[in-house]
């Protein structure tokens, strides 16, 4: 009997540590369940509102919509035009913000997607927050600055902190005190004049102007302004920031970059950043150092028409002095140097991919690349394409939505045996008299003339880059050599208006000198018209069809990072192709970046 009782206690005890068991398996789970039952709600929701988006797409104003175009609405609009009733968030219980952006984008004829931006935010989409990621990654390697948390450290060390957005490569650089996320663009993506001689004032600077849309009482308000911005895909990922652009004395220890701020999306590195981000004193050898001359935001307390900037060493100093701080005044080569924009993604970015490493860069959820099938229009600039073996850039996007790429190399001569690098621009000795061959090298702004020559190219003879590039007789011209690829462009208008040394970029546009071309090159001041060759830095000279504001000389970027001005005779200087596809052309491999440009195809 007594066995039987202890059998019986043991079943009893195994039933209640059973039951118990299940409580304990009950009360863990639950949470997992509720959590997994709100995110379904949560995706539930986004889902219904983007549909309700879709809906608006029937009126004739989305009919007309470009393909490859994005528009945008708000929440508010769709509720008060009654598409629909009411909306919850299931984390908050509460309505979604009204004021919240729903994003509209043709795809083609007959479809349009659409993208709520509640769908990026990490803190419901279960996926991984940006910050979260950087402020763990940051701990043994960083400093103190600004009340944030900044990298500092050589690329050996820093080398998990590259981010792909919106067609440019990024260095991560840390954590501001608010939670926003600072980068840099690896490269430069511009070289332009910095500002007015008279004054170094970055608030009316035309390096602000190109990178941002300006207030409404600034003086250098124009259609032109904002190129980056406008070249952005998610404009609303990135946080309006209070951008350093004080002044600083190079020789003192004392920081005071931060003295005068202005806010704006997109600005630039300031003097100090620079400088503390690495373990040497004169800048060089930090993750930031590309050994290149780069623009700061930051001018030179000692005088008032100076602003500091590195040289092509990447040292703050003069080359080959390690006491000469590099402060130039804004008429001087160095201050039309390259422009590396400053960003600060919101603090709710979500990682959609990637681990942050340079072959495997961190990608955000909302700024994909493209896939299989889409049209190449509705790509955005600074993503890469290859046009048969050749790799190539996104410069723009025309309003009928043709896009503009240019060459990530400089292109070979076909008029060579060799086929070394093509450089002359016009030696002179033209049948047309482009440029009179002795000083001052008279009649050389029509430097395009796609007349001037005939029959074979001959890379010794004055055959000019124009007959070059679009000659349809010469069998050897860059042209003629782009083979099946010659049905996948159009032809474009280029602008050829002049420049100079701390004047507004807008001359170039202002000018009535143009010309239509199959191929043309980047003109002064326009996206990736900087040292951002090969993808890097490490580069060559190249020429820009811009003429410098003379009757003599042609300009170019110049391996050291800066636009300048050349006779157009000079050897060693290369050409970049341009060229404007069709709208047809789909997307069929790859996603856009340095390592897996686009594969396209006609459609």
């Amino acid at each position: 009997m007594d066995t039987e009782n202890k059998h019986k206690k043991i079943e009893i005890l195994i039933i209640i540590l059973a039951i118990m068991l299940l409580v304990v398996a009950i009360v863990l789970l639950i949470p997992v369940v509720a959590k997994g039952l709100k995110q379904k709600r949560y995706n539930e929701e986004i889902t219904l509102i983007e549909e309700a988006a879709l809906k608006i797409t029937a009126k004739d104003e989305y009919k007309e919509m470009l393909i490859g175009y994005t528009s945008s609405i708000t929440l508010k609009e769709l509720l008060d035009k009654k598409y629909l009733e009411k909306t919850i968030n299931p984390y908050t219980d509460k309505p979604f913000d009204n004021n919240s952006i729903i994003y509209i984008t043709k795809k083609d004829d007959q479809k349009y997607i659409a993208h709520y931006e509640y769908r990026d935010n990490c803190l419901y989409n279960n996926k991984s927050c940006l910050k979260d990621i950087i402020t763990k990654d940051l701990k043994g390697k960083s400093i103190k600055y600004q009340n944030g948390a900044y990298y500092k450290g050589t690329n050996e060390t820093i080398n998990n902190n590259y981010l792909w957005f919106s067609g440019q490569e990024y260095r991560i650089m840390g954590i501001n005190s608010d939670g926003t996320i600072k980068l840099v663009t690896s490269l430069p993506v511009v070289s332009i004049s910095w500002g007015k001689p008279t004054k170094a004032d970055y608030v009316n600077s035309y390096a602000r102007k190109w990178l941002n849309i300006l207030p409404e009482e600034s003086k250098l308000k124009d259609e032109y302004e904002g190129v980056f911005y406008k070249s952005l895909n998610r404009p609303d990922l990135i946080k309006e920031y209070s951008f350093c652009i004080g002044s600083q004395d190079p020789t003192s220890d004392i920081d005071t970059t931060c003295n005068t701020k202005v806010k704006d999306k997109i600005g630039l590195l300031t003097w100090w950043e620079y400088v503390t981000a690495g373990p040497n004193k004169d800048g060089t050898e930090s993750y930031l150092d590309i050994k290149d001359r780069i623009m700061f935001s930051t001018t030179d307390s000692r005088s008032n028409d100076k602003i500091l900037v590195t040289d092509y060493t990447g040292s703050i100093f003069i080359a080959g002095d390690s006491k000469e701080y590099l402060s130039k005044p804004l008429n001087y080569g160095y201050t039309v140097s390259g422009i590396r924009p400053v960003i600060n993604l919101i603090k709710t970015v979500s990682i959609a991919s990637g681990s942050g490493t340079k072959n495997d860069p961190y990608r955000i959820t909302g700024d994909e690349s493209g896939i299989k099938g889409d049209l190449l229009t509705s790509r955005y600039a600074g993503e890469y394409i290859n046009i048969g073996k050749n790799k190539y850039r996104i410069v723009s996007k025309d309003i009928e939505g043709h896009i503009k790429v240019v060459s990530d190399t400089r292109v070979k001569s076909t008029g060579t045996i060799k086929k070394d690098v093509y450089t002359y621009f016009d030696i002179g000795n033209s049948v047309t008299q482009l440029c009179s061959t002795e000083w001052p090298y008279e009649y050389c702004n029509n430097k395009i003339n796609i007349t001037d020559g005939s029959g074979e190219y001959n890379g010794e003879m004055a055959h000019n880059i124009g007959y070059f590039l679009n000659s349809k007789t010469a069998k050897n011209s860059f042209y003629n050599n782009l083979g099946k690829y010659k049905d996948y462009i159009v032809e474009d208008t280029y602008f050829l208006g002049k420049w100079s040394m701390g004047s507004d970029y807008k001359s170039v546009y202002e000018s009535s000198d143009k010309i239509t071309l199959n191929v043309g090159m980047l003109h002064y001041g326009e996206m990736l018209a900087g040292n951002n060759l090969n993808s890097s830095s490490n580069t060559h000279n190249y020429w820009l069809i811009s003429p410098y504001n003379n009757n003599y000389e042609a300009s170019f970027i110049s391996v050291s990072g800066n636009a300048s001005n050349e006779f157009p005779n000079a050897i060693g200087v290369g050409v970049r192709p341009v060229l404007s596809l069709k709208t047809s052309i789909k997307i069929t491999s790859g996603d856009g970046t340095t390592n897996n440009p686009y594969e396209i195809d006609v459609n």
